[in-house]
């Protein structure tokens, strides 16, 4: 299956403990993961500016995310399809490589609902179709990337885990500050 994660899955992969994390290791064990220059942008500006994330864990997260996926420079749509262009960008690398599913929690593209024959959907409804082609318990990745490496842990293991750490420690100095503001 041919899978494109919009930015906001993309970044809460790395991010976040939960469905996105886990849908990313399933994507990596099951499907193929298609990007963009222009998705990675975004993923980068998400990471800096949203996220506050060291330039170390971006570099590290863009190495490991350009070496398990494909980087695709598709061309622009010829008319626009969403109110924000940007989602008009992951529209048009979903039609090129011709995805099976785009996995957005983005509303405007969610209620698009298909694009050629690219279903988009959210996080949970693309867990529902990877359960749906299971038989048994639902894996833990985790564990079999350790395994797999030996007992190492996956890089996008390690790079997660740098960037929730780092993630929590820029919580923490924000509420610091905020705190140090106010008084």
């Amino acid at each position: 299956m041919n899978v494109v994660f919009d930015t906001g899955v993309l970044v809460a992969a790395f991010t976040t403990r939960g469905t996105c994390a886990t849908l990313f290791e399933i994507t990596l064990n099951r499907h193929r993961l298609f990007l963009s220059p222009h998705l990675l942008k975004e993923s980068i500006h998400a990471f800096q500016a949203i996220v506050h994330l060291p330039q170390k864990h971006i570099r590290d997260i863009l190495r490991y995310v350009r070496e398990v996926g494909s980087i695709v420079e598709p061309a622009p749509l010829a008319r626009r399809t969403c109110a924000h262009r940007p989602d008009d960008r992951i529209l048009a690398l979903a039609g090129h490589v011709r995805a099976d599913c785009l996995v957005t929690a983005d509303l405007d593209l969610l209620s698009v609902k298909t694009y050629r024959s690219v279903r988009i959907v959210d996080p949970r409804r693309f867990w529902e179709i990877n359960m749906l082609k299971q038989s048994g318990p639902v894996p833990d990745f985790r564990a079999r990337a350790q395994k797999r490496k030996g007992g190492e842990l996956s890089m996008a293991t390690k790079c997660c885990g740098g960037a929730k750490k780092a993630v929590t420690k820029a919580k923490k100095t924000t509420k610091k500050k905020a705190a140090k503001k106010s008084r």
